[in-house]
């Protein structure tokens, strides 16, 4: 498994593969964006060409608002306003609004605005999309309201040596990944020669007619699309699953976990914490502070003496993942009595 930044400096793009190109008309005026508004997949292209304009040709595009929840930026990239979104704001606001006109609009109704964009994690999903939790799609109004989970996978293309990218994709849409999704996305493909000097050992993006040389090796780049509330109730109901498995490998049995608000992050971006009591009645906390899971306990709750590290006037440890949690909370259970 090797996941890839394809923006790094290290990847080569071949600027012939410009696909999709539209009209000048069609992608930077507020009549042909609007005309793009009839599908996912028209949208998809109207962003494609957009990005194609300002990377290969050097075009300075205007700034525009669309549906009141994205923005489309003068370098092709597309963002989601975060805090202030216009078209909670006022739900009558135009589908394509430039961005000047936005700000003249929103000023009228909160002064002195100001909007907070998000780049990164945007993702629009295509027409057949579907969430791979409740399995239902999404229409161009919808489309602000997905989660993407990105995976990278090496793949030696021994087997294709002659054939198309296309060739591999139609393979691919046969196959599954160990979780059970379909590793497919046409567009997104690197490969890579075993031959290339130390200095071009780059990968390249390629497209679906491009031809598999000997031994050549390549980035398949799939996705998963999730509603964020799908992902959340799927990832609150993981993480206790595994919190419980941690705790009962320490050995602590006829116990009740009470979920609480994450203490770190509050509920909007972090998943609950939990306020796990043992049949003693002696309580803990636990749940994930970041890249580790926090384990507090209440001092006048503990009479006993603490081992270490539970030491001094500490209420809290952090432990590494979940096997050092369990081993964590197993000594919490022989020198507490849990």
């Amino acid at each position: 498994m090797l996941a890839l930044d394809i923006t790094s400096s290290n990847i080569s793009i071949n600027k012939e593969l410009v696909m999709n190109r539209l009209e000048v008309g069609e992608y930077d005026t507020a009549e042909g964006i609007r005309e793009h508004l009839g599908s996912l997949d028209d949208l998809r292209q109207l962003l494609d060409t957009r990005r194609e304009a300002s990377r290969f040709r050097n075009e300075d595009l205007n700034e525009w608002c669309l549906l009141g929840r994205f923005t489309l930026n003068c370098v092709g990239s597309i963002g989601l306003y975060d805090s202030v979104i216009p078209a909670e704001v006022d739900p009558l606001i135009p589908d394509v609004l430039h961005d000047t006109d936005l700000r003249y609009h929103m000023n009228r109704k909160l002064k002195d605005i100001d909007f907070v964009i998000c780049y990164s994690d945007v993702a629009i999903p295509n027409s057949s999309s579907c969430c791979s939790e409740c399995h239902e799609g999404w229409t161009v109004r919808s489309a602000h309201d997905v989660s993407c989970e990105v995976k990278s996978d090496v793949v030696l293309l021994n087997d294709f040596t002659g054939q198309t990218i296309n060739d591999v994709n139609e393979d691919l849409k046969k196959r599954r990944t160990r979780d059970g999704e379909r590793i497919f996305n046409p567009k997104s493909w690197l490969v890579r020669s075993p031959y290339a000097t130390d200095h071009e050992q780059v990968w390249h993006e390629v497209d679906e007619d491009y031809k598999i040389g000997k031994l050549e090796e390549g980035n398949a780049i799939h996705y998963r699309y999730l509603h964020p509330d799908c992902k959340r109730e799927r990832d609150t109901t993981s993480q206790r699953e595994r919190f419980e498995a941690a705790i009962e490998e320490a050995g602590i049995e006829n116990y009740e976990m009470q979920p609480i608000t994450n203490q770190y992050e509050g509920n909007e971006r972090g998943l609950p914490w939990y306020r796990v009591t043992t049949e003693n009645g002696k309580p803990f906390l636990i749940g994930w502070r970041r890249r580790v899971i926090n384990i507090a306990w209440l001092q006048e709750d503990y009479s006993l003496d603490i081992p270490r590290p539970f030491s001094g006037d500490e209420e809290y440890v952090h432990a590494h993942g979940y096997n050092d949690a369990s081993q964590h909370l197993s000594m919490l259970r022989i020198g507490f009595g849990l």
